[in-house]
């Protein structure tokens, strides 16, 4: 937003941006991590690249900063863990997490309608 605000499409370079996301994200938050470095605490993201939204790659660092999105991670690796491969969380019941929370889901839905046709009446 600063680029837009400023109307100076140079005024961040996408590897401020990336250290701001990282190791500026870490010191923010008072973490020992922000880079792969031994004795740091470690998170790794793989992406996909090969999204429409992505190519061509000229530049690895800005094609990530500026075209990569959330979708594009397949693996996340977390103080040495894997927790997601291929887009399923490993750790949990994905599906039966997602089943559960449709369920919550209808259930506030029909306590809501519910309190409204009292509170009309």
């Amino acid at each position: 937003l600063q680029k837009v605000h400023h109307r100076d499409a140079t005024l961040l370079s996408a590897a401020t941006v990336f250290d701001m996301a990282t190791a500026g994200g870490a010191r923010a938050a008072r973490l020992d991590a922000g880079v792969l470095r031994p004795g740091k605490l470690a998170d790794v993201v793989i992406l996909d690249l090969d999204g429409p939204h992505i190519g061509p790659v000229n530049d690895l660092l800005q094609t990530i900063v500026y075209c990569s999105k959330a979708s594009d991670v397949r693996t996340t690796i977390i103080d040495g863990r894997i927790l997601m491969r291929d887009r399923r969380i490993l750790p949990v019941d994905e599906p039966a997490i997602i089943g559960r929370a449709r369920e919550l889901a209808a259930e506030y839905q029909r306590r809501a309608v519910g309190k409204q046709l009292k509170t009309q009446f």
